[in-house]
Formats: C-alpha cells, sequence, structure tokens
C-alpha cells in the first residue's frame, strides 16, 4: 500500500525552517544554557482534578430505577476488578448493594439458542441497610468518581448518612454510617442471597456476631465446574443482634446515634479460583477470619489505601477540553473500566461486573466480533496497557480449544466448509473465560483474527521485547497459520489473487474488506517482527506472496446502515491519516456518519480521528450520542450494550495524538472552537507525550521510555524549534533533522524532551 505524506511543504517554508535550524546549531556550538525551572515538564496535578470533583460526581434526589435488568445497570456503581456492587435503593429510607463476583460463572445456563454447556456469570446477593426512622425530606445520593464512593442521606427523620467504597486491594465493602441524632436510630441489615432461581441452590445464616449468604452454581448434570461465592457481613461500632431471618436472609440489627460511626463490614469471598478447579466453596471462613481481624485503625489504612490507589490511577495520564459533557463521559468511562478490569482478575463481559439477573442479555460473555474488545480500544494511549492483560489471558486460554474447531468444528462457521480441516484457529462468536465458549458463529469467521490488534499494540505502546516474544507474535503467527489454509485463489488479469469468504452476523460474503484488513494487518506485523525476533525466516516469502497477491478492498462496502470500512482504519489500522487519497475515500464513504447507531460508539468515534474527518462534524457528533444517554452514573446506556462504550475514549486520544507510519501527530484532528490539554498519552514507540493547544500548539514534551528516535510530523511551519533534553538531573539541547515536513531526533531511555518553537512565549 502506497503512503503519501500527510503534508506538503512550500520551498519557502523549507527555507525558513533549514535557516532557523542554522541559528540553533550556531547556539548549541555556543554552549548550552541552563534552563528554568518552568520549561520542565508540567506534572500531573491532583488538583486539577480536584477542580472536576463537582462535574464528576452523580448526583441522584430519589431513589434510581430500572436497575435490576438484563443490561447495563443504571444506579450507582463500585468495582475493583473482582467484586462488583451495584446500589438498588427502592425507598428513601434504605440502600440495597447488590454484589457480583467476577469468577462466580455458571456452567451450563443453557440460555442461547438451546445451546448446553453455557456458562453466565450470576449475581450473588446483596446487603440492605435500613433506618427505621419515620419517612423525612432531604433525601440524597452521589456516587463520587475520584474517590470511588457512593454517598447516601436518607430520606428519613432523623437523617442517616452512609459513606460506601470498595476496598482497591480486598473484597471489602464498607458502609460508614452516621447520624446527628442523639437519640438512637433503629437500624435493620439483610444479608442476602439472590434465591429466585431453582437451579442454583443459595443459603444463609449467621456465625458469631457475622451475618452470611451464599450462592452456588449448577451443580451436576453436565455442568463442567460448580463454585460458590459468599457474602459475609459483620458490624463494627455497635452491638448487634445476627439471626436468620428466612431461606436465604440473615438480618443484624443495631442502633446509630451521634456518638460515634458505625461500620457493616462486608466480605465478598468464593467464586472459581482458576480455569482447572472442578469444585470449589464460598471460603466463608476465611472471610469471618479477616472481617473479626478488622479494627477502626485497618479500616481507616484501607481506606487511605483506596483513595491512593484510586488517584494513582487517574494520575497515570490526564486530558482536558473546553466541554463538560464530554469530560464527564470521558472520566466516567475511565472510571467503569478501571472498577472492572484489573489484571490478574476474570476478563469481564458485556456489562461488567454489574450483574443484577440470572439471565443477562447474550451471557455478558465475551463478544468477539468487537463488543468483548471495544473496552480495551483506548487504554494503552490512556497510558494504562498493564489492563489489558484480562483480556489477553482470555484469548489465550482458549487457543487450544480453538485449534480443535480450526480441524474439526468448520461446518459449524458455514456448511460450504464441511469435511474440511485447517491449521490455526477457530473462535465462535462469544467465549467466557477459562476457554469456554457460548458456541456460536453466526458466520463471522474474523473473530479470532479480529484479537490480533490488541496483542499487537501492546508491543507497540511498550516495545515490550518479551511480550512480543512470548504472547503477541504466537498468536499472530497461529493467524498466518490458518490463512495459509483459509484463503482462496483465482485467476485475475493474466495472474492470480488471493480472496477469502467472511461476514459479520448477516451474511458470509467474498472479501469482506474487515477480514481482508486483518490479513493484512496480522501478515504485515508477522513480516516485520519475526526480523526483530529473528525467527520464521523460511516463512517470510509466503506471507510476501499472499499480500502482495491479495484482493483489492470492496469500494463502499456496508453492513446494515453501519460502515464496516469503520474496523479497517479502527481497530484494525489499515487506513491511516497518510493513506493514499483514493483510499481514504473509499474509507470516509464506507463509515458514513450515522453516529447514533448503536454498534456505532467505540469503532466509528476513533475511527472518524483516525481517518480524518471535520473535527467539528465528530465532535458534535460524540456530543450528541452522549447528551441523550449519558445516565446520572456516567457511564453510556443504550438499552442493549454495556461497557463496551468504554471504548469511545479513543476518539479524544486520536484527535489529539496519533501515530502514524511511526510519525507522532499533535492534535491531528481537533475543533478550532476547542482549547484541549492532554498529558501523559502513550504513543507507539514507548513514548509519553504531553502537550496544550489553545489554538497554537505548545508545551510539548516527550518522554522517551526505550530510546528510540522520535520523528514529529511539524505543527510550527516556518519557526525555529528548540529541543532540551532532560535526563540524569541535567540538561542539555539537542540536535534534530527535518525531511519532508517530519522533525526527527535522537532519544535515550527514560528522559524527557522539551520542544519549544520560536513562537512560543
Amino acid at each position: 500500500m502506497m503512503n503519501m505524506n500527510a503534508k506538503t511543504m512550500t520551498t519557502s517554508v523549507i527555507a525558513g525552517l533549514l535557516a532557523g535550524h542554522l541559528a540553533l546549531a550556531a547556539t548549541l556550538a555556543a554552549g548550552e544554557p541552563a534552563l528554568p525551572m518552568e520549561d520542565k515538564m508540567k506534572a500531573i496535578d491532583w488538583q486539577d482534578y480536584e477542580a472536576k470533583r463537582a462535574l464528576l460526581t452523580g448526583k441522584w434526589s430519589e431513589p434510581p430505577g430500572g436497575v435490576v435488568n438484563h443490561g447495563m445497570v443504571r444506579g450507582p456503581i463500585l468495582g475493583n476488578g473482582d467484586a462488583g456492587v451495584a446500589f438498588n435503593n427502592t425507598t428513601t429510607t434504605s440502600q440495597e448493594m447488590l454484589i457480583s463476583k467476577s469468577d462466580f460463572i455458571t456452567d451450563d445456563a443453557n440460555l442461547f439458542n438451546g445451546q448446553k454447556l453455557d456458562p453466565v456469570p450470576l449475581p450473588i446477593g446483596g446487603v440492605r441497610i435500613k433506618s427505621n426512622a419515620p419517612s423525612g425530606a432531604g433525601y440524597s445520593l452521589e456516587q463520587d468518581i475520584l474517590s470511588a464512593e457512593v454517598r447516601l442521606k436518607s430520606g428519613s427523620n432523623p437523617q442517616v448518612s452512609v459513606r460506601n467504597w470498595l476496598a482497591a486491594n480486598t473484597n471489602l465493602l464498607v458502609s460508614e454510617l452516621a447520624t446527628a441524632s442523639t437519640s438512637p436510630v433503629a437500624i435493620t441489615l439483610e444479608v442476602f442471597a439472590n434465591g429466585n432461581n431453582g437451579s442454583y441452590a443459595f443459603d444463609a445464616s449467621v456465625t458469631g456476631d457475622i451475618a452470611w449468604a451464599t450462592r452456588q452454581t449448577k451443580t451436576g448434570g453436565i455442568a463442567r465446574w460448580t463454585t460458590q461465592a459468599g457474602i459475609s457481613t459483620r458490624i463494627l461500632g455497635a452491638t448487634a443482634t445476627v439471626s436468620k431471618a428466612g431461606a436465604g436472609v440473615a438480618t443484624a440489627k443495631f442502633s446509630l446515634d451521634n456518638r460515634n460511626k458505625v461500620y457493616v463490614l462486608t466480605c465478598i469471598s468464593g467464586g472459581r479460583p482458576n480455569k482447572t478447579a472442578k469444585t470449589s466453596d464460598a471460603k466463608l471462613g476465611e472471610a469471618a477470619a479477616y472481617l473479626n481481624g478488622l479494627g477502626e485503625s485497618a479500616i481507616a489504612t484501607i481506606d487511605r489505601e483506596t483513595r491512593d490507589w484510586w488517584k494513582r490511577y487517574y494520575m497515570k495520564s490526564y486530558v482536558d477540553f473546553s466541554d463538560p459533557l464530554l469530560i464527564k463521559y470521558y472520566y466516567g468511562a475511565l472510571y467503569e473500566l478501571g472498577s472492572c478490569i484489573r489484571p490478574g482478575k476474570c476478563c469481564p463481559g458485556l456489562y461488567g461486573l454489574w450483574i443484577t439477573t440470572d439471565n443477562p442479555s447474550w451471557h455478558s460473555d465475551i463478544h468477539l466480533n468487537y463488543n468483548g474488545q471495544a473496552p480495551f480500544f483506548g487504554l494503552c494511549a490512556a497510558n494504562r496497557p498493564e489492563m489489558m492483560f484480562p483480556f489477553y489471558t482470555v484469548i489465550e486460554d482458549f487457543i487450544p480449544e480453538g485449534k480443535r474447531r480450526a480441524k474439526e468444528d468448520l461446518a459449524s462457521l458455514d456448511r460450504s466448509l464441511n469435511g474440511k480441516s485447517m491449521r490455526g484457529i477457530l473462535y465462535p462468536l462469544g467465549i467466557q473465560n477459562w476457554g469456554t465458549a457460548t458456541d456460536v458463529y453466526l458466520q463471522v469467521g474474523m473473530c479470532a483474527s479480529y484479537n490480533a490488534p490488541m496483542f499487537m499494540w501492546y508491543w507497540e505502546y511498550t516495545l515490550d521485547t518479551a511480550f512480543l516474544r512470548d504472547h503477541a507474535y504466537p498468536y499472530a503467527r497461529l493467524l498466518a497459520d490458518w490463512y495459509e489454509d483459509y484463503l482462496l485463489k483465482e485467476p485475475h488479469n493474466g495472474d492470480y489473487r488471493y480472496y477469502l469468504m467472511g461476514g459479520d452476523e448477516n451474511g458470509y460474503v467474498k472479501n469482506f474488506c474487515n477480514d481482508l484488513a486483518l490479513v493484512r494487518r496480522i501478515l504485515g506485523f508477522l513480516l516485520e517482527t519475526s526480523v526483530i525476533l529473528n525467527v520464521d525466516e523460511g516463512r517470510r516469502a509466503k506471507w510476501q506472496e499472499i499480500l502482495d497477491h491479495l484482493s483489492d478492498y470492496p469500494d463502499g462496502q456496508t453492513y446494515t446502515g453501519t460502515g464496516l470500512w469503520m474496523e479497517v482504519i479502527f481497530p484494525i489500522e489499515q487506513v491511516t491519516l497518510a493513506s493514499p487519497t483514493n483510499l481514504l475515500n473509499a474509507a470516509r464513504r464506507g463509515l458514513g456518519e450515522d453516529w447514533g447507531q448503536i454498534n456505532f460508539f467505540p469503532r466509528g468515534f476513533p475511527a472518524g480521528a483516525r481517518m480524518g474527518t471535520d473535527a467539528t462534524t465528530l465532535w458534535n457528533g460524540m456530543a450528541g450520542v452522549v447528551q441523550r444517554q449519558l445516565q446520572t452514573n456516567l457511564t453510556i446506556y443504550d438499552g442493549t450494550h454495556g461497557i463496551e462504550k468504554g471504548g469511545g475514549i479513543e476518539m479524544f486520544h486520536s484527535m489529539m495524538l496519533q501515530s502514524v507510519n511511526g510519525v507522532l501527530h499533535l492534535y491531528p484532528v481537533w475543533p478550532p472552537s476547542k482549547t484541549g490539554v492532554f498529558r501523559n498519552l502513550r504513543a507507539k514507540g514507548a513514548f509519553l507525550v504531553s502537550a496544550e493547544n489553545d489554538g497554537s500548539i505548545k508545551n510539548v514534551t516527550i518522554l522517551s521510555e526505550k530510546g528510540t528516535p522520535c520523528r514529529i510530523l511539524n505543527r510550527w511551519g516556518a519557526a525555529p524549534l528548540d529541543i532540551v533534553e532532560y535526563c540524569d538531573g541535567g540538561s542539555r539541547r539537542v540536535a534534530h533533522t527535518l525531511a519532508n515536513d517530519i522533525i526527527e531526533f535522537p532519544t535515550k531511555p527514560g528522559a524527557e524532551y522539551r520542544l519549544r518553537s520560536g513562537t512560543q512565549k
């Protein structure tokens, strides 16, 4: 594919830049000046976040409705990557917390197309806290995402306040109760199991001063595992009377007044510990020992550690722009993703950790034709690449089954493949953790390949050679095995070409554009990285031969009103700002501007930025959808989808910073009416980049993690450019070159580079 320069320079501009470079060279020869402190990179300031706290706090003046449903939760949420809490307050005098766990997944749910062996996540149960005081005024409920806490003021007289938070590093849910009343307020607490489905055994009782409830996944029959999860609650700060209250319910009763706070401490335990466990229990003994060891000092320490965790999480990067609505979406999405994705934990499905029924839509599985990948789309650029690992784990765990399906299950993909067997891997549309699946294809053959860009990104954004060797390259090579067997050959213009059959749910067609793009992405990646790793030299000729004879993209191909060319642009990245004009135009026609189409959000908006859609049009399209669909809990709700909407943050990253063929583009697609700031966005090549735009681009700082040469598209015209390196406590000016409108300079690992143009004051 031909690449074109993103910008053509005039002779006069080049002459001006050369003059500036000569002047800079003379300055370097004369010595390197000591630069003032303000010229160094401005660190991310937590006060910038604090200034947004009110904007980023969701507020309800009455109990939220529609929390229990088959899809995305509607009320306040807490999460730590393993335990999830959804607040389902139904009265003004009570609080109900519905609890799920990432590894509490049943087998043999039999919910989808009559299939057996269907895994599906289940809710465990919850905790209700009720003030027995008469109803009054003043009810309020808040979700503060910066502190990751939910605060209640009851509509009772006297009023009771509750501050709820979920520990970042343990499955401890804390509800801190207080009142201004000098007279005792009677509080009733219920710990309950979700007991409305006879397929799943449940229980509740008390042990000492701890009320607990448990639930069990399906057992017997063809279920491949059975596991339990538990909720154990202890009252700290008051004397409680605990008792078993009926099937699946245990209660605790105590009094609250203004003399001290009372803590409702809930430990969430159990779940399937690993992919080989056949049975596992709720770990109630471990939960009880943990709760009994907690005092107020320990609670204060865990509280501080949790606040620090979330502060560090947000401080990994920072963006700001002059649009409060979209700021709410952006940071709400970061909170949503940080709550349900953690390294070492199970990969979340469609609705994250917030499962409120036994039959969530589509099993809340990991849909591999974009829904399951989408939550991870913006994490590398947001400087959170470590959060990609739960996705890598769930994909790699399926490899053995994927190999079997490529050999034995091709007819399930399409009847035309009956009797055939291939190398490589074949994945169905929906999978679940531990190498399991919901086992349906809908003629979508790209479900294994669609994961490849996700693996490639970690290498491209971090240059972690061990990850390339152990994860990204082996996965891509399996896909090369598949395509070598799956591609078909036909005569074409006196020569031959390769073509393939593929589709997206509603059709199995020839040369589906996304499949063609994936072949190009995967084989191109292998050709480049096999040289880096010094492996598979004997396979490179075949890979190049396929690329040289692969069919062209069909112009304008669409699917049910949604441009599937969007995925050629993003996440597959085979159309960029540097692509030939004819290819960009075809992609733009195929993408369209159907901003409100519910499948569009996490793919189409980033794709618009990646191919240079008019910035104001793109921005307004996103704002229109967010205005209609942003919930009070700062998540996007479209009636069908869930945490995939968090992937839309990549639009803002791509509008502010792109790496195109190894060249950094600063604010390549940015509305002229908007100011914008970003700090520590991650770019391919293992760079952390910061910049500001108030009509001109300034305060550019680049941290080089690996010491690779840095190349930047010139955005300063003929103005001379000053580049200063900060490394090992010292600073020096760095010479750079200019060719074809690209500024290039060498870097050192761990060094920061401050760019200042002659126009910047």
